[in-house]
């Protein structure tokens, strides 16, 4: 029948995402752990690596999350502290676990456009509330560096795979960052923020 078949599909569709969800992210942890060398991190309550494979930057990991810095972090000690602040907030927000969610929906909903869009949307807000996340830690002092090393580490390439990454990659497209580093140097309003 015409619903046994639909359902076949669906099926078929759900392991397809699934199974592209575990490569992406298979693949994305052997890269980041490759040539990772560890770093020593006074007070960093979670393990930092250094890894020159990765394209920006980012928290992986569940039940033993590690940080993974790209070796630009390490270039000056302002650098280091924004990035290990906005992954440590990436860490106390739980974010990959909403990661997980996120392709969880999309696995079950792989043929709803409205679902990816509302991945890419919540991935999104994801980031935002991050950056307010870390400058509220660093201080509104940190605001404008904080901005200019976010335009520094941010990987400018967005491919359908990214969304499937449970790692807190820092991937946007132009305008996402553009978006991003407005509200950082402009710090509208909650309310203004909100409208937005």
């Amino acid at each position: 029948t015409v619903g046994q078949l639909l359902q076949g599909i669906w099926l078929f569709g759900m392991a397809a995402m699934g199974l592209w969800f575990a490569a992406v992210n298979f693949t994305f942890g052997r890269r980041a752990r490759r040539n990772a060398q560890s770093v020593a991190i006074n007070g960093c309550p979670i393990p930092v690596f250094v890894s020159p494979d990765i394209p920006s930057p980012c928290l992986v990991g569940f039940f033993q999350p590690r940080i993974y810095l790209t070796p630009a972090s390490l270039e000056n000690s302002s650098r280091l502290r924004h990035v290990l602040s906005h992954e440590l907030t990436h860490w106390r927000h739980k974010d990959t676990w909403w990661s997980v969610l996120r392709c969880v929906c999309l696995c079950v909903y792989w043929f709803n456009p409205l679902v990816w869009w509302a991945a890419v949307l919540s991935r999104r807000d994801c980031e935002l509330a991050c950056d307010e996340g870390a400058l509220t830690r660093l201080g509104e002092s940190e605001r404008f560096a904080y901005g200019r090393t976010l335009l520094d580490m941010v990987a400018q390439t967005v491919t359908p795979a990214a969304f499937l990454q449970t790692a807190t990659t820092m991937i946007e497209n132009k305008k996402q960052l553009k978006e991003r580093v407005c509200l950082i140097v402009k710090k509208p309003k909650t309310v203004a923020a909100t409208i937005l």
